[in-house]
């Protein structure tokens, strides 16, 4: 009797634990089943305004929201709204060769990434001739387009402002670096690829696309984590001088004699109100992004080292003169 009873109970167990088994494979299939078809275009975000999942549309689906590619924000950019009335930005990635399993994991690894001075993606389009990417949109543009084609706004803003500009890329930089699960390189860093949005908080865009865009290729000698820090260094330059239009290496020498010569008020931006203007402050600055230009990579800073410069931690002294750039 008792053995009758046992053979009941591990007949029992074994049904229950194949059952349990069974379930778990079929709720994971469906998960990922799921993230690959992407959540449906319409139903969901309709019902719910703050649906955040990625969501994956067809290239029909990008032409609905964006109205057949109608609102031009920038070169292959452009903008559209979701049926839950939340703007968006489409990226248009172009004729890139990339196999569908290579683009999901790299959309898998961006939509992972969640900071407040990054660009949320939201969602993607992937067909054989067609490779899109949908990102939150951000309402006052590119920092370039701040920079040096609002001049009316310029002239209000003063010297917290765009530090506290700088230190936010700094941030999203270092989260992409050493914070993520997957360090995410930028590979192109550049004013244009910094946006800021209603409160005046920079957001780092386009992160992560080098290896899919080849854009801001490294040299032999640095790598592109390296890069990053020398491009962070170039736009701390170009933010604090309003100057876009010289060679990396000239900007970085006249920064250099400006601020060892004492002069360095030459070298501020003109359009930085006068009773604002920190020299002191701008001078941390203006060193801390001469040693991320340094042409020896192992010279530069990290990028923990470089936010604790701009937020005021960490001291700076000015770095040795040297003859030559990477450009």
């Amino acid at each position: 009797m008792v053995a009758v009873v046992l053979l009941l109970l591990v007949t029992a167990c074994v049904f229950l634990t194949m059952e349990i088994i069974i379930y778990w494979f079929v709720l994971h299939r469906r998960q990922r089943n799921n993230f690959r078809r992407g959540a449906p275009f319409g139903k969901n975000l309709g019902m719910n305004p703050h649906y955040s999942a990625m969501i994956r549309l067809s290239l029909e689906e990008v032409k609905e929201l964006t109205k057949n590619f109608g609102f031009k924000l920038a070169p292959n950019l452009y903008r559209g709204m979701l049926p839950n009335k939340m703007p968006v930005a489409v990226k248009v990635l172009g004729d890139i060769a990339v196999s569908e399993k290579d683009f999901m994991l790299l959309v898998s690894t961006l939509g992972g990434t969640h900071h407040r001075n990054l660009v949320s993606l939201k969602g993607f389009c992937y067909e054989p001739q067609h490779k899109l990417l949908v990102y939150e949109y951000i309402k006052n543009g590119s920092l370039d387009q701040w920079l040096f084609n609002a001049k009316q706004c310029r002239s209000r803003d003063g010297w917290h402002l765009r530090l506290n500009i700088s230190i936010g890329i700094a941030r999203a930089l270092a989260y992409l670096h050493i914070e993520c699960k997957q360090c995410i390189p930028h590979g192109n860093l550049k004013l244009k690829n910094v946006l800021l949005d209603e409160n005046m908080v920079a957001k780092v865009n386009s992160y992560g696309l080098h290896s899919l865009l080849l854009e801001g290729v490294s040299s032999s000698s640095e790598t592109l984590l390296e890069k990053d820090v020398y491009m962070l260094g170039l736009i701390l330059l170009q933010i604090f001088s309003g100057n876009r239009s010289m060679a990396d290496h000239k900007l970085h020498d006249l920064a250099y004699h400006k601020c060892k010569s004492g002069k360095l008020f030459q070298f501020v931006d003109p359009f930085l109100p006068s009773e604002e203007v920190q020299l002191e402050g701008i001078e941390r600055v203006i060193r801390l992004a001469l040693w991320c230009m340094q042409s020896k990579p192992s010279s530069r800073p990290s990028i923990g080292e470089v936010v604790m410069v701009l937020e005021g931690a960490l001291s700076v002294d000015m770095p040795p003169e040297h003859d030559e750039l990477i450009l």
